[in-house]
C-alpha cells in the first residue's frame, strides 16, 4: 500500500517515500492496499497519535507492519479477506495481542512453538491431512521468489504470528471438559449409524405465485430499503499497461537462472506420482515470458508511481489543467469511465475490482487514488462527480421486486411443506408405519443408509449432505425423526434406525478427540476476550 498522498508524507520529502516504500513493499506486492481493508479513522490527517494498545495506527509505516502480520494469520488459518471488517478484526487482534505479549514478557517464541505453529497451519497439509514439509517450501519460494521479499522478513512475519498465536491460546485456558463427554464425542465419532433419510428439493416442489400489483407494492414499501441504489461515481483513469513495457525487458541467461531459481514452485509438476522439476533449459520459453510479465508489471507501477508522485508535487487541484499536462509529459490518457455505484450488478468493462475499491474511497480532498496494480497494469483514478444514494420509484424496480417476491415466497411455501412433511413423518413412525413410504407419499426420496461413520464417510449422497446429517444425528435418539434440516435448496429430514459404538476405545483416536474438543472450547474463550478487548480499545480511540 503506497500512501504518498497521505499528510504524513511531507512535501519534496521524496527520501522519506522511499524509505516508506521500502517498508510497505510487502503489502504493495500481495495488493492488500489496494483494496481499502482498514477504516480511515486510524489514518492520518487529523487522526495523528490516535494509539491502540501501544501502536499508532496513524503510523503508516507501523499500520503496514500491522496489516502484513495480519494478511498472512488469515494466510496461515486458510481464510481470505472478504471484508474490510474481517480484516480490520484481524489487525487490531494483532495489535493487542503484541501488546499483551510485551506485558508478559513474551518478545520471542522458541523453535518448537514455531514448528508447531507452521504445522498446524491447514495450509500445509498433505492429502492424508497431516503436515507436508513440501508444501511450506512452496510456500516459502513462492514468497520470497522474483524479490517480492526477504527471507528474513517473512520469517519475522511469521515468528509474530507464532507468538500472537501463542498469546491467544493463553487467554483461552485449556478448556476443560468432564471425561464423559469426550467419551461420548469419541463413540458419535467413531460409532457407525443405520439411517433413513428423506430429501425434498425446491426445483421439484412445482408452486405457482401470482401475486396482485397491490400485494407487490406494499412489499416494495415493506422492503424499500433492499432496492436502495447505492452511492456511485464518475471517474478518469490512467492506465499504465504492463504490455507497454514489455518489449524494453530482455533478460540476460543469469536472470533468467535467477528467476527461475526464486520460483521453482511455479514450474514444479507430479511424475510418477512425486513432485518433478523440469530443468531450465525444457522450459526456457516459458519461464522467459513469466519474467517479461512480471516485469513489465513492475516497470508499469513505477512509472505510474513517478506519475502520482509528480501531481502530489505539483499541489494539482480537482479540475484543474495542470492534470492534463502532467498526464501529456507521461503520454498516458485520462479516460472517463462510465458511472458506477456499489449496487451494480457488475462493473464497467475493464475496469477490475479492487480499482473500484479505490475510486468509492475518493472524495473532493484526496480526489485521486494511490497506483492500483491488477493483472494488466497499473491505474490511478480520478474523480469526476460523486453519486448519491436514493431510493428508486417502485415502476423503475417492479421486475425486480416481483422476483425478489416469487422467490422470498417459495422459500417460505417450501420451509412451510417441508415441516409438515417432517410432522406427519414423526407421526408415521410414532404410529409404527413405514418411514419411507410416508416420505414418498409426500413427494420425498429416500435414502437408506448403513454403517455411516462421521470420521469416514462413503458415498455421494451421503457426502453430498454430510453437513446436515452431522448436525442431525448425534442428538437424535434410535426409532425418532428429526426435524426439517435445510442445506442448499433441498430439506433433509432423518430417522435414525440403529447406532452401534466403537468395539473398544483407540487411546491415540480418544486423546485426539480430548485435545480437539478442550482447543475449541479454549478457541472460543479466547476470542470472546479478545473481541471485548478489541471493543474497549476502539472505544478509547474514538473518545481521544
Amino acid at each position: 500500500m503506497i500512501t504518498w498522498i497521505q499528510t504524513v508524507l511531507q512535501k519534496h520529502h521524496k527520501s522519506v517515500f522511499g524509505v516508506l516504500l521500502v517498508a510497505i513493499i510487502i503489502a504493495f506486492v500481495f495488493t492488500i492496499g489496494s483494496v481499502p481493508f482498514f477504516g480511515d479513522r486510524y489514518r492520518t490527517g487529523g487522526q495523528k497519535g490516535k494509539v491502540f494498545y501501544g501502536f499508532d495506527l496513524s503510523n503508516e509505516s507501523t499500520l503496514a507492519q500491522l496489516q502484513n502480520s495480519a494478511y498472512f494469520e488469515m494466510i496461515f488459518e486458510g481464510v481470505q479477506p472478504q471484508s474490510e471488517a474481517q480484516f480490520t478484526q484481524y489487525v487490531l487482534r494483532q495489535a493487542y495481542l503484541r501488546n499483551l505479549a510485551n506485558e508478559l514478557g513474551m518478545t520471542r517464541v522458541s523453535q518448537a512453538d514455531l514448528e508447531a505453529y507452521i504445522q498446524s497451519s491447514p495450509l500445509f497439509a498433505g492429502a492424508d491431512g497431516k503436515y507436508d514439509a513440501a508444501a511450506f517450501k512452496r510456500f516459502v519460494d513462492s514468497r520470497i521468489g522474483a524479490g517480492r521479499m526477504s527471507e528474513a522478513a517473512l520469517s519475522e512475519i511469521v515468528s509474530q504470528n507464532a507468538l500472537v498465536n501463542k498469546v491467544g491460546k493463553l487467554l483461552g485456558g485449556p478448556g476443560y471438559m468432564p471425561a464423559f463427554e469426550i467419551e461420548r464425542e469419541y463413540n458419535q465419532v467413531h460409532g457407525t449409524w443405520d439411517f433413513n433419510m428423506a430429501v425434498l428439493s425446491s426445483d421439484e416442489l412445482k408452486l405457482k405465485i401470482a401475486p396482485s400489483a397491490e400485494v407487490l407494492e406494499k412489499y416494495f414499501k415493506d422492503n424499500i430499503e433492499a432496492y436502495r441504489i447505492g452511492e456511485g461515481v464518475v471517474v478518469e483513469t490512467a492506465f499504465f499497461p504492463s504490455k507497454d513495457f514489455s518489449a524494453d525487458i530482455k533478460p540476460t541467461e543469469a536472470e533468467l537462472s535467477a528467476y527461475y531459481a526464486a520460483n521453482r514452485a511455479k514450474y514444479e509438476t507430479a511424475k510418477d506420482g512425486k513432485p518433478h522439476l523440469p530443468k531450465l533449459s525444457e522450459i526456457r520459453e516459458s519461464v522467459k515470458a513469466d519474467y517479461v510479465i512480471d516485469n513489465a508489471l513492475r516497470a508499469a507501477a513505477h512509472k505510474a508511481e513517478e506519475f502520482a508522485l509528480k501531481i502530489y508535487d505539483a499541489e494539482v487541484k480537482k479540475g484543474s489543467a495542470e492534470l492534463k499536462k502532467i498526464a501529456d509529459e507521461f503520454n498516458v490518457a485520462l479516460k472517463k469511465n462510465a458511472a458506477f455505484r456499489t449496487t451494480d450488478a457488475k462493473l464497467p468493462d475493464g475496469f477490475p475490482v479492487e480499482v473500484a475499491a479505490a475510486a468509492m474511497k475518493l472524495d473532493e480532498t484526496k480526489f485521486y487514488s494511490d497506483p492500483i496494480p491488477s493483472n494488466d497494469g497499473v491505474r490511478v483514478v480520478f474523480l469526476s462527480e460523486k453519486l448519491d444514494s436514493f431510493l428508486p420509484k417502485y415502476a423503475d424496480v417492479k421486475d425486480r421486486v416481483l422476483a425478489d417476491y416469487v422467490a422470498a415466497e417459495k422459500v417460505k411455501l417450501f420451509a412451510e411443506h417441508a415441516n409438515n412433511l417432517a410432522k406427519s413423518l414423526q407421526k408415521a413412525v410414532a404410529e409404527k408405519k413405514s418411514f419411507e413410504s410416508a416420505a414418498r407419499a409426500g413427494g420425498a426420496k429416500v435414502e437408506s443408509v448403513k454403517d455411516f461413520s462421521l470420521a469416514n464417510p462413503k458415498g455421494d449422497a451421503v457426502l453430498k449432505a454430510y453437513g446436515v446429517i452431522s448436525s442431525a444425528l448425534p442428538s437424535l435418539k434410535v426409532g425418532a425423526v428429526s426435524s426439517v434440516k435445510m442445506q442448499g435448496g433441498s430439506a433433509y429430514i432423518f430417522e435414525l434406525v440403529k447406532f452401534t459404538p466403537p468395539a473398544k476405545s483407540d487411546k491415540a483416536q480418544l486423546d485426539s478427540v480430548k485435545e480437539r474438543i478442550e482447543r475449541s472450547f479454549g478457541a472460543i474463550t479466547s476470542t470472546s476476550v479478545i473481541m471485548e478487548k478489541i471493543s474497549s480499545g476502539e472505544k478509547d480511540v474514538a473518545e481521544k
